[in-house]
């Protein structure tokens, strides 16, 4: 039984044709000719065939077209990706350019700062040197006064009791 029908049934309008081309052969007009099952099976599997072979291809073209347009589709936005990306790192280099002069910028401010920081310190130092010397200048001062103030008392308490006897003196005198 699997001589006969090697496959399974085949299409019924396939058929008709195989039967078709059997009865050509087998006309009143030419050599009679007996036509077995099996070689009927097998012209009607020689038609099934290239048809089933082309749908095949086509299946498989198609197949193959579909995956070309995704591998296409994937390309174009790979590009389309690489050239975000690529936009994206420029950016950020130039971003990165600007903060390193930024840097630099504040860096050199800083060093600016830290020399006049420097320079009001060793101002502040000497002033401070100034003030502390100032105050000895002040409580020598301080004591050179209260000493001139001490011999002022002393001269003025001399001059005093110096015209103090000159009046006692001269004033018997003016009496008589």
């Amino acid at each position: 039984m699997s001589e006969i029908f090697p496959r399974a049934l085949p299409n019924p309008a396939k058929t008709e044709k195989a039967f078709s081309v059997a009865r050509a052969e087998t006309t009143p007009f030419s050599n009679v000719k007996l036509v077995s099952l099996d070689e009927l099976a097998n012209k009607v599997q020689a038609i099934e065939e290239p048809k089933q072979s082309q749908v095949d291809l086509n299946v498989a073209l198609d197949v193959l077209g579909r995956a070309s347009d995704a591998m296409d589709l994937m390309y174009s936005r790979s590009q389309k990706l690489e050239a975000l990306l690529k936009r994206a790192i420029e950016q950020s280099k130039t971003d990165l350019a600007a903060a390193e002069g930024r840097i630099k910028d504040w860096e050199a401010r800083a060093r600016k700062c830290e020399t006049q920081i420097q320079a009001y310190e060793a101002r502040l130092r000497e002033t401070e040197h100034r003030a502390e010397m100032a105050e000895r200048n002040a409580e020598l001062a301080d004591r050179n006064a209260a000493e001139a103030a001490d011999w002022l008392k002393r001269y003025y308490d001399k001059i005093l009791e110096s015209f103090g006897s000159r009046t006692q003196i001269s004033l018997p005198a003016a009496a008589a």
